[in-house]
């Protein structure tokens, strides 16, 4: 244990959490509501959330993948990521059935 204490409340954003468990150099974190000890937050926790989130994300993008690509005449999509440079842009193409960016299309 540090001394002193450190610790979160109970309403901290986990994000939050994470950057001061980095930042202190703690593997856990202990979680306070009105001076009273009600839970503690573990490194593992974290990463075990990180990773579910992923799965969820890559999921939310593979439906909406799935959503343009069944779009029929619309060939410009406005916001996203190229899937050949990686960049977030304003304007994507869909060239053979994948999402490019202006840049990558000229070369």
């Amino acid at each position: 244990m540090t001394t002193p204490l450190i610790t979160i409340p109970a309403s901290e954003d986990i994000t939050d959490a994470m950057h001061r468990m980095v930042k202190m150099q703690i593997r856990r974190l202990p979680v306070v509501e009105n001076s009273k000890l009600i839970g503690i937050v573990t490194d593992m926790d974290l990463i075990a959330v990180s990773v579910e989130m992923g799965s969820i994300f890559s999921d939310l993008i593979k439906m909406h993948r799935e959503n343009i690509l069944s779009i029929e005449s619309p060939q410009r999509i406005h916001r996203g990521i190229c899937e050949e440079c990686g960049d977030n842009v304003d304007n994507l193409l869909l060239v053979n059935g994948k999402l490019i960016c202006e840049s990558c299309q000229e070369t």
